[in-house]
């Protein structure tokens, strides 16, 4: 639009003496609202998996002996984590009702841009608003109607993602959401009231500011109120409904059963976990049993938990389903390899490591010269060309000289920054290797015999070789997946303060997007992955494999041999040859 050219920046909105409450308010609104939504969305989904995340397990000494009696590793405690910490639990039915509501949160939007595209184009001169603006619209409309269709496409495929349904993030979000469109329906009824959204009585001398394009934005203004209450509601009912239920079970927690010892202690006393016998189990692991009645008051006051009886198994045979964790379980985890990564005993390595973090700075200040110094040239090489039409002669003070060295510079700078960087960087990645490699060669000879004779050689091999990935991995982090965010973060603010915030809306739109199919992808193969390590068909399939494959090769032979004729013919030729001659 036309009109956004001529809006003031962000920064001068708010003191337009000249602009209304009302109207300056549905503005900013209309400007800040899908923006605001994500970043809620986006720190509630964090806060909320580090609150749901696994806590730290706690480190078990085993006392099940291995073979010889001698002690088995160290096992870890896992926790039961299979009901939500914060939230309640929905059923397929209450997750098919919460899509339908956000579908139609979502379906009311896309209405709305097709409402506006018709009336702009079909209903309005097209060649007056393209130079004047729509009276009845403007940029902030068109930032709102984008942002908020696809905001609340992307919670339609959250709520699909996510197994076990919406969250409290969702929660927070409907409650601002709902909140934005409270102040969207009063504020556009307030201006619409004050005829200042439509220009109908200047054109026919109706008195109604109402025309059919305001009721219908405060029709589905209305829609997405209702559809918004109904979300909240819904999920604060099974809330409250979860919180009661928990009440009666908190309640006979305290009264005796049939369960409760007669002494002290909180389970049976005459089971004992100190009379464990070992036995051979399937796939050479080894199952415990229990011996018969212990009657002693010191099992029934040290006596554990029956749960923490499952957790007693070796901790090194390989799992039997997919790990899933969250992005805070990978970073706790990844704390580990932390340490490696700086250089504590080398000062001269600290200082390599300090230089490539500031040419990893300056590449992204050259990343925003190198566009403005291009405008810049080609400003002054535009200029150029209209003095020569005009009749100058082309001078050295006219030619932009100066600003083309400049920008040579920029560029051969911006080439050698990042070879410069992995240059410095071999050192310290070489430092990295070598250390978490030693570390995982002397752990994984420090375990027991047990532990070799359980592993196969190849993955106590693939153990090893973790050194090198994990460094990589956290190179890639470092230096690629940290500073693609922040150039994303920096090209929107760009794009804002410069060119208003619908090409800021896009962008963010379009990054946002390209993030989430690229996680989205990642986590698919990473999911096959994981899923063709645990397979326990793999080696009945490699066996398979191997039995074709020597099929094949015992085909061979017999195929050559059938081109043995052929050859016989062509020697007889030459022989025959040879006797003519």
């Amino acid at each position: 639009m036309a009109a956004a050219d001529n809006v003031p920046p962000p920064q001068h909105r708010l003191s337009d003496p000249s602009i209304p409450a009302s109207d300056l308010i549905l503005r900013e609104t209309q400007c800040l609202y899908s923006f605001i939504l994500l970043v809620a969305f986006l720190s509630c989904i964090a806060w909320y998996s580090v609150c749901n995340a696994k806590k730290q397990e706690s480190i078990v000494q085993s006392i099940v002996k291995g073979p010889g009696g001698k002690p088995l590793p160290v096992t870890k405690k896992t926790k039961d984590d299979g009901e939500r910490k914060l939230g309640p639990q929905f059923s397929p039915a209450t997750k098919t009702f919460f899509r339908y509501l956000a579908a139609v949160i979502f379906i009311s939007y896309v209405a709305t841009s097709t409402f506006i595209f018709n009336h702009a184009f079909y209903h309005d001169n097209a060649y007056k608003w393209s130079k004047d603006g729509l009276s009845w619209a403007g940029e902030w409309t068109v930032v709102h109607v984008i942002g908020s269709t696809f905001f609340y496409l992307y919670i339609i495929f959250s709520l699909f993602d996510w197994k076990e349904g919406p969250s409290v993030a969702h929660l927070f979000i409907w409650v601002l959401g709902l909140v934005g469109e409270v102040i969207f329906f009063s504020t556009t009824f307030t201006t619409a009231a004050a005829c200042r959204l439509t220009n109908s009585r200047s054109q026919t001398g109706d008195n109604d500011c109402f025309d059919r394009w305001i009721k219908l934005d405060l029709v589905l203004y209305f829609v997405r109120i209702l559809h918004l209450i109904a979300l909240i509601g819904v999920f604060s009912f099974a809330w409250f409904g979860k919180v009661r239920a928990k009440r009666p079970e908190k309640l006979e927690d305290g009264f005796a059963h049939e369960h409760t010892p007669l002494l002290s202690g909180h389970q049976r006393s005459y089971d004992s976990q100190s009379g464990d016998v070992n036995t051979a189990g399937p796939n050479g692991r080894e199952s415990y049993c229990r011996r018969p009645r212990s009657r002693t008051m010191s099992n029934a006051a040290n006596y554990s938990a029956p749960s923490s009886r499952k957790d007693e198994h070796t901790a090194f045979y390989r799992p039997q389903k997919l790990p899933h964790k969250t992005w805070w379980e990978y970073v706790r985890g990844y704390s580990l390899f932390f340490p490696y990564l700086w250089p504590k005993d080398s000062v001269m390595l600290q200082l390599q490591v300090l230089v490539c973090f500031i040419l990893v700075i300056i590449q992204r200040i050259v990343n925003i010269i190198v566009p403005n110094q291009i405008g810049e040239v080609v400003k002054q090489l535009n200029h150029a060309i209209k003095e020569v039409q005009d009749g100058q002669p082309l001078t050295m003070e006219l030619f932009p000289l100066r600003a083309s060295l400049f920008l040579g510079l920029l560029w051969i700078l911006q080439g050698m920054l990042g070879p410069l960087r992995s240059l410095l960087w071999i050192p310290i990645s070489q430092y990295s290797y070598r250390g978490l490699t030693t570390a995982a060669f002397n752990h994984v000879h420090s375990l027991s015999l047990d532990f070799h004779l359980s592993k196969r050689t190849g993955e106590v091999l693939s153990a090893l070789n973790k050194g090198s990935s994990i460094n990589s991995f956290l190179e890639q982090v470092t230096f690629q997946v940290i500073p693609m965010l922040f150039d994303l973060i920096l090209s929107i603010s760009v794009f804002y303060y410069k060119f208003g915030p619908l090409y800021a809306q896009i962008n963010l739109v379009d990054s946002c997007w390209y993030l989430y199919m690229t996680i989205k992808m990642a986590s698919i193969q990473q999911c096959s992955r994981r899923a063709s390590g645990i397979k326990p068909q793999s080696v009945r399939f490699e066996f398979g494999r191997m039995r074709q494959f020597w099929e094949d090769m015992n085909r061979t032979p017999p195929a050559s041999l059938n081109s043995m004729p052929v050859n016989l013919s062509a020697r007889l030729l030459t022989y025959c040859g040879c006797t003519f001659t």
